[in-house]
């Protein structure tokens, strides 16, 4: 195996960090979006138990009723794509390669995941570092700040 077990099982541990980081980012964003106290607001988001893909869905609507939206249209898509990639993570990934007894057949499969779980690490770590920017962005925006 050119990528370890270990190496595999770490990444996926970093992957549904940056799920994570993203999710949260995007409730921030979106309760600093709607009207009102944000640190409320968010409060509001884990009361209603919103999953991520509901809060998309809501800072989406309120970001494009504005005349100058925040996001753009593929950015929501990709934010969307967390949501579906993370509960691959979370259900699926080791199921397509650990129940297999043939070794032809466990080897194909580790590593097309292998190669799915690189890709998607990296554009995850890149969408990470974007939403956290503009997440300082858009509470500096809305508070005035400057950093």
């Amino acid at each position: 195996m050119e990528f370890p077990i270990e190496q595999f099982n770490e990444s996926v541990g970093e992957i549904m960090m940056y799920c994570q980081c993203i999710e949260e980012n995007v409730k921030r964003i979106y309760s600093y979006m709607q009207s009102g106290n944000p640190e409320r607001n968010r409060l509001d988001i884990e009361d209603q138990r919103l999953t991520l893909g509901q809060v998309i869905t809501f800072m989406k609507d309120l970001d494009q009723s504005r005349g100058k939206p925040f996001f753009s249209p593929r950015d929501y898509q990709f934010l969307f794509l967390v949501s579906k990639t993370r509960n691959e993570y979370a259900h699926n990934v080791y199921t397509h390669f650990c129940y297999l007894t043939d070794p032809d057949e466990f080897e194909a499969s580790y590593a097309m995941c292998v190669d799915r779980l690189k890709k998607d690490k990296a554009w995850l770590y890149t969408l990470y570092a974007a939403v956290e920017d503009a997440r300082m962005l858009y509470e500096d925006k809305k508070y005035g700040k400057e950093r």
